[in-house]
């Protein structure tokens, strides 16, 4: 890295993240502009008068409230800043929990919203009747429903393995059965 680049990321890094010599630089360039002052002559001032004239300006430009404020706040104890910081990190604790919740609430919203948009299909009514219907567990005796009733004129043989057997021989067979 060459020099020239070195020093510009040093200016970078001392606007983005100032610490308190990159502060004392910002203030004595103010100075010069402020009061006409070549800078290398504005270094060569005592700090105490460089940083006394910038507060100055500064409260001066402030309203009466703000100043009673900055007042209040210098001249605290530490035991003071301490509990002004605790409950300042506080506030925003509860700041962050609010807007924590408001985001939950909003994403189940929207997922609410989703689920209403979507198209739910209706289920075609049943053939059956409401007993029909009844699952079986809840019955002691078994019922058949009624599209599986048979007409009267059809009838029903239950048979054994071996007349089953019996009954089939010749079934899918190319020639047809003899007729007796």
């Amino acid at each position: 890295m060459n020099h020239y680049d070195g020093l510009q990321l040093l200016a970078l890094r001392a606007v983005m993240k100032p610490d308190g010599e990159a502060r004392l630089r910002g203030i004595c360039r103010w100075y010069s502009k402020t009061y006409n002052t070549p800078l290398h002559m504005v270094e060569d001032l005592p700090e105490d008068e460089v940083l006394t004239a910038y507060f100055e300006t500064i409260y001066e430009e402030m309203d009466d409230e703000d100043r009673t404020r900055i007042l209040e706040q210098l001249l605290e104890t530490d035991e003071q800043k301490r509990e002004r910081q605790r409950a300042k990190d506080a506030e925003e604790a509860e700041a962050f929990e609010f807007s924590r919740r408001l985001a939950a609430e909003e994403k189940q919203r929207q997922a609410k919203e989703k689920i209403a948009d979507v198209q739910v299909e209706k289920k075609k009514p049943s053939m059956l009747s409401a007993a029909d219907r009844r699952p079986a567990a809840l019955t002691h005796e078994p019922r058949k429903p009624a599209f599986e009733k048979l007409e009267p004129d059809v009838n029903v043989k239950f048979v054994g393995a071996e007349d089953f057997e019996k009954e089939l021989e010749g079934f899918g067979e190319m020639t047809p059965k003899k007729v007796k």
